[in-house]
């Protein structure tokens, strides 16, 4: 079955709709940090300001590298998730550029993914005992580890796929 240009642009399009909703659902699920934002350039200024994000997983790793459960839930307490689906808004603007949607598509898919995966988790684990919880955690950690990988290859593979049916059409 052959699909046409504009079908394959609506449904990445929607694809990646279909992530930002599973951000936005994660975000009211695990009670992430609220951010008023009134406008976009409000929101791009507050999410250039976290560059140190990895930096920020590092210490926190660092302080509870014993402690999973604390850990898990700083690190969603942590992402500015509603940021991410403005950022994700505002680059879909640039509708030209198919190479950059789909790499900001699959950061938003990896990030959504893991979250909502580890925050399910999480969730599941509440009522039980601090070690039994910390074991099924630390265990969904890798699980999670394993996923991502997983999504990098797939998304590295799509992105060398798009980029030769680029240069085709380029020719």
């Amino acid at each position: 079955m052959k699909i046409n240009k504009e079908s394959q642009t609506k449904l990445i399009y929607y694809s990646w709709m279909f992530y930002a909703i599973c951000m936005w659902f994660s975000y009211l699920v695990f009670n992430a940090r609220v951010v008023q934002i009134t406008e976009v350039e409000d929101a791009l200024k507050i999410f250039m300001e976290e560059p140190l994000f990895v930096l920020k997983v590092v210490s926190l790793y660092l302080d509870y590298k014993f402690q999973p459960f604390q850990l898990a839930i700083k690190i969603i307490q942590l992402v500015p998730l509603p940021l991410y689906i403005l950022f994700f808004l505002w680059v879909t603007s640039f509708w030209k550029s198919r190479i950059l949607l789909n790499i900001i598509g699959n950061i938003i898919a990896f990030i959504s993914l893991n979250i909502l995966f580890l925050g399910s988790v999480i969730l599941a684990t509440n009522s039980l005992s601090i070690p039994a919880a910390t074991q099924i955690i630390h265990t969904a950690s890798w699980i999670s580890i394993v996923i991502s990988f997983g999504m990098l290859i797939w998304m590295l593979v799509r992105m060398t796929l798009n980029l030769c049916e680029f240069v085709e059409v380029k020719k």
